[in-house]
């Protein structure tokens, strides 16, 4: 252990920081030469409903570890521009759910290919095994930090189906 009790330069919190505003900005820019006019907040929303299509907002913020209210503009936003529709819910009518519409699902399905320009610029020159281990890593920073298990904030356990 060594005797620096913080190295702002290399701390784990501003490396992920920086390496996802990085990636981020890359995604904006691959998604706005594509022609596709969403912003990657607003593309994130339509990420995390394919996932778990029919969440409601507080479910959509909870898992996008964001704000109520700045979800619920995005959502506004995206219903305005036809991406996704606000139902109510079967067994509550006072909650909506939100679902993807044919126009969501298509920018989901074709901005696939910027999204992995990104990942793929991202992950240039880094071995399989330590993207694995990176992955494992960061999935263990965030139970540790959320007393989650699912780092990838999907599902809905409190719905069934059936």
């Amino acid at each position: 252990m060594n005797n620096i009790l913080f190295d702002p330069v290399n701390a784990l919190g501003r490396l992920t920081y920086r390496a996802a505003g990085a990636m981020r900005a890359d995604l904006a820019n691959n998604l706005a030469e594509a022609g596709f006019d969403v912003s990657v907040e607003q593309w994130t929303v339509l990420m995390q409903l394919r996932l778990c299509d029919g969440q409601t907002q507080s479910e959509l913020a909870e898992n996008m570890l964001q704000e109520k209210t700045g979800v619920s503009r995005l959502v506004k936003g995206l219903e305005r521009e036809a991406f996704l529709r606000r139902v109510p819910d079967r067994r509550d009518g006072r909650r909506k759910r939100v679902h993807l519409t044919d126009k969501g699902r298509r920018v989901v399905r074709d901005s696939q290919r910027q999204a992995r320009q990104t990942l793929d610029k991202a992950q240039q020159g880094i071995s399989e095994t330590d993207l694995d281990v990176c992955r494992r890593v960061l999935a263990k920073v965030f139970a540790n930090m959320t007393g989650k298990r699912d780092a990838f904030g999907i599902g809905r356990p409190d719905v069934d189906d059936g």
